[in-house]
């Protein structure tokens, strides 16, 4: 009975030890090869509208990213990084690679963006003054159009540098230099042209379509310290449409656009 008893545990033992050694030697089992890697991505879908943003990062078997050392692939197209951005709907299909090893493939949807939330704005900046007898007729344009149109966005430079404006701005000069502003009122429209005080050129600018490329904003520098202009436009300007009485704030006029020849001094 004992030696019976004894035979049992053998058998045992001698099937657990061939299983095992089944298990560590087949092809059926569940560890990956060594070399495997891993795509993750920071969204399951994109909107295809070639400004959001696919990020994609790879790594090994021990979770090391490697994303920088891999070959990605984007519909079988080696990338140039590991963002990317979609302008057709569809799907996606990314893979990766290193030194022979690969991932399995990823698939993310990019979906129709529908229509543009953007809209088109148009900047007018009105280089005008407090002393300026003319400019209230070009601010009064302004504020009537934008009232009718919010689109378009005015803003008051107040100056010229040295006058008893009390809302002088600090880089009038470099400004007027920039856009060669030579007689208050002047009108800048979109940094890039003078307005000769016609609806219909704020008409044209405002009426450019809008689409769902890269969404570009451009802040161009012409002098070092224009910049800071450029950031501050909103906000600071806002506060250029006054009347002479600085401390009137309850007649807020806007002294904005109206040609008059003013020579800056």
């Amino acid at each position: 009975m004992r030696k019976l008893f004894s035979l049992i545990i053998a058998a045992t033992a001698l099937t657990v030890i061939t299983l095992q050694s089944c298990s560590k030697g087949g092809s059926g089992g569940g560890t990956p090869a060594a070399g495997g890697l891993t795509v993750s991505v920071n969204k399951s879908s994109i909107r295809a509208d070639n400004f959001d943003e696919l990020v994609i990062t790879v790594k090994d078997l021990n979770g090391t990213d490697v994303t920088s050392g891999s070959t990605i692939k984007i519909n079988g197209t080696p990338s140039a990084s590991n963002k990317f951005y979609s302008s057709t709907p569809g799907n996606i299909t990314i893979k990766a690679t290193k030194s022979g090893a690969s991932s399995p493939d990823v698939t993310v949807t990019a979906t129709d963006p529908g229509p543009s939330p953007f809209t088109q704005k148009l900047l007018t900046e009105d280089y005008t003054g407090t002393w300026c007898g003319y400019c209230p007729r070009v601010g009064t344009s302004l504020k009537t159009y934008s009232s009718s149109n919010p689109n378009c966005i005015v803003v008051g430079i107040h100056g010229p540098s040295g006058s008893s404006d009390p809302y002088n701005y600090l880089y009038i000069s470099q400004l007027a230099s920039a856009f060669g502003i030579s007689s208050f009122p002047t009108v800048i429209v979109n940094r890039d042209a003078k307005w000769l005080e016609t609806s219909t050129e704020l008409n044209t600018q405002l009426s450019i379509n809008n689409n769902h490329d890269e969404l570009n904003i451009s802040i161009e520098q012409a002098e070092e310290n224009v910049i800071d202009t450029s950031i501050m436009t909103i906000e600071e300007f806002s506060i250029a449409e006054a009347s002479d009485d600085p401390d009137d704030d309850d007649e807020y006029v806007d002294e904005s656009f109206v040609p008059l020849n003013k020579e800056i001094d």
